[in-house]
């Protein structure tokens, strides 16, 4: 009998956290195998941090890393202090969720993929156009739909456009939130010239009233409107 893989899960309020954990033990990990510039860790850290630490000690790149090499103490105080700050990357809280979730569905022929952000926006004619484009053919208005996150693909084909948010307490742009996703699932229902797929909005929030009434207004799972969490979202999947 086929096992079934575990579920993808985080610790929603403590998400940043997790990621901050992930860059450093990356970052520890290829500084304690050795390496002579910062190339291959290029992506994970703050290089005007690694600059500014290059300065102080009046050293090179090659000097400062080979001190990391075989030293798991050195470095992972070297990571804590090159490391990107999670909070500051919160473009990547989709791409930890969405890759998370594909390495789980994957098994069930789903695959799930992040979009870059200039590519599918959602017009009122129903079509979706890349970014510059619909600026272009329509202008951008603060009411506008954002461009769509991700896609899900099922054996190859395309399944479903979602829409993902993080969104921990009230205030500021978390205010925002629930009214973009609001736009985007009343889209998918009633203007989107596309009936064959699912339109989903995948919310990981603290925000528990707001949640659960955005659910009880759009969330149909047995149609092509969902609402869901990073867990319902699996569920949804593998029962399917």
């Amino acid at each position: 009998m086929k096992l079934r893989p575990v579920l993808f899960e985080f610790d929603v309020p403590n998400l940043r956290s997790e990621r901050q954990d992930e860059t450093w033990k990356n970052v520890a990990a290829i500084l304690e195998k050795g390496i002579l510039d910062k190339e291959p860790i290029k992506k994970y850290i703050n290089e005007t941090a690694l600059q500014r630490h290059l300065d102080f000690h009046g050293c090179g790149e090659r000097d400062l890393f080979m001190n990391c090499q075989g030293n798991s103490t050195v470095s992972k105080m070297l990571a804590v202090v090159l490391g990107k700050e999670s909070h500051r990357q919160s473009g990547q809280d989709e791409v930890f969720t969405l890759n998370g979730i594909d390495q789980t569905v994957k098994h069930y022929g789903f695959r799930v993929e992040c979009l870059p952000n200039s590519l599918l926006r959602p017009a009122m004619d129903g079509k979706t156009y890349p970014n510059a484009l619909y600026k272009k053919k329509f202008g951008n208005t603060v009411n506008d739909i954002k461009t769509i996150d991700g896609e899900i693909k099922k054996d190859g084909k395309l399944f479903g456009w979602l829409s993902h948010k993080y969104c921990l307490g009230k205030g500021g742009g978390q205010d925002n939130v629930f009214q973009e996703e609001k736009r985007w699932l009343s889209w998918g229902r009633d203007i989107s010239l596309r009936k064959d797929i699912i339109y989903i909005a995948l919310i990981d929030t603290d925000l528990e009233v707001e949640y659960n009434k955005l659910q009880e207004e759009f969330d149909d799972p047995s149609g092509n409107i969902w609402v869901v969490n990073h867990t319902e979202l699996q569920n949804r999947l593998i029962s399917l």
